[in-house]
């Protein structure tokens, strides 16, 4: 009886055995074959992230791309990516906005055993941002409601937020840039610029009350304007806080200057119909709160170190300036620009 029974057993453990490798069975082969499927997705991303990293850590820093050579195999994610140099165009120097341009092909590779998984992408990678080429650059965070319109590249180390659908940009989105850096200001030179228009205010801020003003006005303090319908032909400047509240105004730089610089926080404060034409600098934060339908109008970088905040930018428009000059600034360059994805 004690032999029948562990025949018994024995038969019933075998078949317990067929039935668990029956089951298990389609499952690894499922996963053998979703790891093929696999390979070449991860081929694909560490091609793309070769190109970052080549932009990044080769491209960056160097000023002169026309020695450049590429790189690789380098081990990356489980597999390795080689840069290979496609094609080079030389900036212009005549062109303010020209920028080096360098194509560059990468490959990503992933090995299982003898077989190898490849992607090929190239990609357009362009010289460093110039803070006055875009329509904004900063180094922290950018968030933008209501409604408008942005006919130029929006460019931040942090993150953009544009909390409305009815905005159009027409540009680049780039946040979370690892090199982004406003330019800083040459104090002296905007000082002899205004030339007898330096103003030291005894209370530290200087109000401008006037209908219209033409120059360079160089404030040792704070700036405030209030005045409705002002005409302002030139470039306010201010080694502190510059704060708008009038309405209707226009503010009209010479052609290539900015309109507006601070040595700290700009702020136009629920101002309407407001025209801009030149860049606006802040060495800090910097918001525009533009209320009513008849929005405004602002051609020139908004250029700041802080935060940038437009709140309830009702039909307004942001344009970049083709004429903006960095005189008067040094620095104020940094990050590559990645464009025209093409995979082979």
């Amino acid at each position: 009886m004690k032999n029948d029974k562990k025949g018994f057993i024995s038969i019933v453990l075998f078949f317990l055995i067929i039935a668990v490798c029956l089951a298990v069975m389609p499952i690894i082969m499922s996963t053998r074959s979703y790891q093929a499927i696999d390979e070449p997705e991860k081929a694909f991303y560490i091609a793309e992230s070769g190109i970052k990293y080549y932009a990044q850590h080769d491209l960056k820093s160097d000023t002169d791309w026309t020695n450049n050579a590429g790189i690789g195999p380098v081990t990356f994610g489980g597999g390795t990516f080689t840069i290979e140099i496609v094609d080079l165009y030389p900036a212009d120097p005549t062109k303010y906005a020209d920028k080096e341009k360098i194509i560059v092909r990468s490959t990503g590779t992933v090995t299982v055993g003898t077989q190898n998984f490849n992607r090929v992408i190239e990609r357009t990678i362009t010289t460093g941002f110039d803070a006055f080429d875009g329509a904004m650059y900063g180094e922290g965070p950018i968030s933008i409601d209501h409604n408008g319109t942005v006919n130029g590249d929006i460019v931040s180390s942090g993150t953009v937020t544009i909390d409305h659908d009815e905005w159009d940009v027409n540009g680049d989105i780039l946040e979370n840039q690892a090199a982004v850096d406003i330019p800083d200001v040459k104090w002296a030179y905007w000082q002899g610029m205004a030339g007898a228009n330096v103003i030291t205010p005894p209370t530290g801020t200087y109000e401008f009350t006037g209908d219209s003003y033409t120059g360079v006005y160089y404030v040792n303090g704070n700036v405030t304007i209030s005045k409705n319908n002002m005409n302002f032909q030139g470039t306010i400047v201010a080694t502190g806080d510059i704060s708008i509240t009038g309405n209707g105004a226009t503010y009209q730089a010479a052609t290539g200057n900015p309109a507006f610089i601070s040595g700290n926080n700009f702020l136009a404060q629920n101002v309407n119909n407001i025209q801009v034409t030149g860049a606006i600098y802040a060495a800090n934060n910097l918001t525009i709160n533009i209320i009513a339908a008849q929005g405004g109008t602002i051609t020139g970088s908004l250029v700041f170190g802080g935060i940038c905040t437009i709140n309830q930018a009702n039909n307004s428009t942001f344009n970049i300036d083709p004429n903006a000059s960095s005189a008067g600034f040094t620095g104020g360059a940094g990050g590559t620009k990645l464009s025209n994805y093409r995979e082979l």
